[in-house]
């Protein structure tokens, strides 16, 4: 499958895309240092255009600070004609994230976010993966986000996940935002669980014995509580700011006191005699630190270790420059995984169903018998061919009829083994007929849209009551204002 990386930055998530099987085809940013770290890692895609009016702001700014959509949709023709089948990238998260200066839907890097929506819904690939940080989800932005895409089509998986579930030392959060045409929401979350790692790597699994017991980060922000680690734990987020700051002592917090300690190194960190004990408010050497350079920082944001950070030809980019890539790039591991999980959607591979309890309200039931004339023989085959079809559907945590009978008919498609399933037709109907009086409850007849087997069941009966409110009610859901 052809991809396109969107805000590629140095290549993090077409890294781990390419290891995961797919073929890179194009890459866009609008950073030159970051286009030429990536262009030397992906020899065979080439140098990364950048259009002449990007290169003329970065020359005259050296950032990119004013986000114009217009201009970035100058992408849209260029992306469209490498017809790519997946968009994924991760649009700079400084206005929401926690370590920068948070300006939010104010902040004109958010516009970035709603760019990367508008070129994908109007590229219309079948498959985007964004990638950002959750904090996003309380904004003004995420919410024209998700709006535009429904609106083009897109079922949407949104999945707050955590590094080191993935292969990456670092516990770190991050909010992947996929989305398929023509799909239900959640339609990836099984297959994110699939691709979970068992074994979750601490620092000392990837900068090994030699390092030491000890790994040092400084903290940027009022919120964080120490900045010594053991080496068998995992690591902090890794930003551009995690080596700065070796220069001047460092004040001891209380629970860095508490680490040194657990491990027997505030001797050797300190610089103390033998019998003194750490006490916070103790200054540590600028020299004794135990931080980590470049190469132990990019290896564990998952980095292989032979990752060009300095490419031949053009100016090299300087420590500040590199920090950067490291801080903003998707952990590869991580995008290995998302990439993986997208793969094994694609070929319908899911595990063994898991037993789930009958969820459905008893109401259903009776309905059946009052309203269907169902004896006890055939509501019980209904009770028992719905509940195996609502296991299926169970990990998009849909919460009504009309979306559970819709993900049956994707997963339906999917999955020959169940396509095949000699009870595919009953569990369907099953799941149709808690669709049927779902509408009854709100006075509507169903609909039939789901499948021609379907299309002539006859209209339900009406019911009184205010719509919306009585089915609302029953399945433990919200009713409308």
């Amino acid at each position: 499958m052809k991809v396109v990386d969107l805000f590629c930055g140095c290549g993090g998530f077409s890294h781990g895309m390419r290891k995961a099987g797919y073929n890179i085809v194009g890459a866009f940013d609008f950073k030159p240092e970051a286009l030429a770290v990536h262009a030397a890692n992906n020899p065979a895609l080439g140098p990364s255009p950048m259009p002449k009016w990007m290169a003329h702001r970065y020359r005259k700014k050296r950032e990119f600070v004013h986000a114009d959509l217009g201009n970035l949709l100058q992408w849209v023709p260029e992306i469209s004609q490498l017809k790519p089948d997946v968009i994924v990238g991760g649009p700079p998260c400084q206005p929401f994230s926690p370590f920068g200066r948070r300006g939010g839907d104010n902040d004109e890097k958010s516009l970035l976010s709603l760019a990367f929506t508008i070129i994908t819904t109007s590229v219309h690939p079948r498959f985007f993966i964004m990638e950002n940080v959750p904090e996003l989800q309380k904004t003004e932005t995420f919410r024209k986000v998700t709006e535009l895409f429904r609106n083009s089509g897109y079922g949407l998986t949104q999945r707050v996940v955590t590094t080191s579930d993935y292969g990456s030392p670092q516990n770190r959060n991050r909010l992947i935002l996929a989305g398929c045409v023509g799909e239900t929401d959640g339609w990836l979350n099984e297959y994110l669980d699939q691709t979970r790692h068992e074994h979750k790597p601490v620092i000392r699994d990837v900068l090994g014995e030699g390092f030491g017991p000890l790994f040092f980060r400084r903290g940027h922000y009022a919120g964080q509580r120490r900045s010594f680690f053991r080496t068998d734990e995992r690591c902090p987020t890794i930003t551009s700011t995690t080596g700065r700051g070796t220069r001047s002592p460092y004040v001891l917090r209380p629970a860095d006191i508490r680490v040194l300690r657990s491990v027997g190194e505030g001797i050797t960190v300190l610089g103390k005699g033998p019998d003194y004990v750490p006490q916070a408010g103790d200054t540590i050497p600028a020299r004794n630190l135990p931080v980590g350079g470049q190469e132990e920082l990019a290896l564990l944001a998952s980095f292989p270790a032979n990752w060009k950070w300095a490419p031949e030809g053009g100016r090299a980019p300087t420590k500040a420059d590199v920090m950067q890539m490291i801080g903003n790039a998707v952990p590869p591991t991580l995008s290995e995984a998302v990439g993986e999980s997208l793969r094994l959607y694609r070929i319908g591979k899911m595990e063994e169903t898991p037993d789930v309890p009958d969820s459905i309200h008893p109401l259903f039931y009776e309905w059946l018998r009052d309203d269907k004339a169902f004896d006890e023989t055939r509501i019980e085959s209904v009770r028992r061919h719905g509940a195996r079809a609502r296991a299926l559907v169970a990990p998009r945590a849909l919460s009504m009829p009309e979306q559970e009978l819709k993900a049956f008919d994707q997963i339906v498609k999917l999955r020959p083994l169940i396509a095949n399933d000699p009870d595919q037709a009953a569990m369907r109907e099953a799941m149709y007929l808690a669709y049927e009086w779902s509408q009854a409850l709100e006075g509507r007849p169903p609909e039939g849209l789901f499948s021609d087997d379907f299309e002539n069941e006859p209209a339900a009966e009406e019911y009184s009551g205010p719509p919306t409110t009585r089915l609302a009610r029953l399945l433990n859901a919200s009713a409308p204002a």
